[in-house]
């Protein structure tokens, strides 16, 4: 029987693709675009489907199939892991061409001759929430396990009667829509231990992956010498102790705190008063040199928080797209500048800042 056929470009309704829904849930095989190739979808718990898909991408025997969901909440039915470090990564690159591995849930490991088997592979399994609203809409409405394998013989097609022809009656339905998105594979990373490992970079650069799955606060003062590294300090040994980890591990993590001022002179040390305050409560402020903010500043920043509404005036008047994550770092007031103070000011600053920072972070790495 010949294949049914879908041109996305004729007609992109959802009762277009209800015959491949179909398909998958009688045990078909369909050829899917995403975002990054084409690729063969099935039902991962039908065993002939993936026997089939098997023998047509010419995969060994052993496969560990990657499972595709239409949504992130469907991450919690396959992984134990809930670290902040997947939490971003999820939040950042789904949907999206970057498939991650993390480890299974107890239960998987344990099933036999069905889910876990085909799934995990020494403690993880590795999910896909596509960039590509038909197929999220196809896997949603099949309510089963859906994978997608990919090989050469699926690529550089183009038009849909040459894939067609390429698979000839080898496929139940073959969905065309063009060129896909990245034209690439997906990037594969694993996330173990609050650790993010890059095994295939893909169609997303390994520097841009590392900035998703990184937290970057930037906190913003003045003159960058007193309020803004004080913060700076005490975040990066709340967030140590908070992960367990040491200051200087910080950056295995992805996880990066900077500071700057709006009117910072370049390589200014902190001044010996703020330096004493946050040795006090267990910070290290000693290698500080000041620096003005900028716009690359901004651009690394997942979030801002500045001293003053006046430092969020003077950041959000100069770039006004930075507004949504620039926020005064007490909300319910300005922290003052305590410069010509005296130890105790700057001691009486290090201690609200410990507070507010301790929560303003709660929220971040939860």
């Amino acid at each position: 029987m010949a294949a049914i056929v879908l041109d996305l470009a004729q007609s992109r309704t959802k009762a277009t693709l209800e015959p491949c829904v179909e398909v998958l849930k009688l045990g078909g095989l369909v050829v899917v675009p995403t975002d990054t190739v084409y690729g063969v979808a099935f039902a991962l718990l039908n065993d002939e489907a993936r026997h089939r898909a098997m023998r047509l991408l010419n995969l060994p025997k052993q496969v560990y199939w990657t499972p595709h969901l239409a949504q992130t909440q469907q991450s919690t039915v396959w992984w134990s892991d809930s670290s902040p470090i997947l939490k971003r990564l999820m939040k950042k690159a789904w949907p999206g061409p970057v498939a991650i591995q993390a480890r299974a849930h107890e239960a998987l490991k344990r099933v036999s001759s069905s889910l876990g088997a085909v799934t995990v592979d020494q403690g993880f399994v590795t999910l896909r929430f596509p960039d590509y609203a038909p197929l999220c809409e196809l896997i949603s409405e099949t309510g089963i396990p859906i994978a997608i394998g990919s090989a050469p013989l699926l690529h550089d097609h183009g038009s849909i009667s040459e894939l067609a022809e390429a698979l000839d009656r080898k496929v139940d339905a073959v969905i065309w829509d063009g060129q896909t998105k990245y034209r690439k594979p997906s990037s594969l990373v694993r996330v173990a231990d609050g650790i993010m490992t890059v095994i295939r970079e893909g169609a997303i650069p390994t520097r841009t992956l590392e900035r998703m799955a990184g937290l970057t606060v930037l906190f913003v003062c003045t003159g960058n010498t007193c309020r803004s590294p004080m913060a700076g300090s005490l975040a990066r040994r709340i967030i140590a102790e908070k992960l367990g980890t040491n200051v200087n591990s910080l950056s295995a993590q992805h996880i990066q705190v900077i500071s700057a001022g709006v009117s910072a002179a370049t390589g200014q040390p902190a001044t010996l008063d703020a330096i004493a305050a946050v040795n006090e409560l267990g910070a290290d402020l000693g290698p500080h040199r000041a620096q003005r903010i900028t716009q690359e500043l901004l651009q690394q920043a997942d979030v801002v928080f500045t001293m003053t509404h006046a430092h969020r005036d003077a950041v959000v008047g100069t770039w006004p797209w930075a507004a949504e994550k620039t926020e005064r770092l007490n909300p319910r007031g300005d922290i003052e500048d305590p410069i010509g103070q005296g130890l105790s000011a700057y001691r009486a600053v290090a201690r609200k800042m410990q507070e507010v920072i301790t929560s303003r972070l709660a929220e971040l790495l939860s």
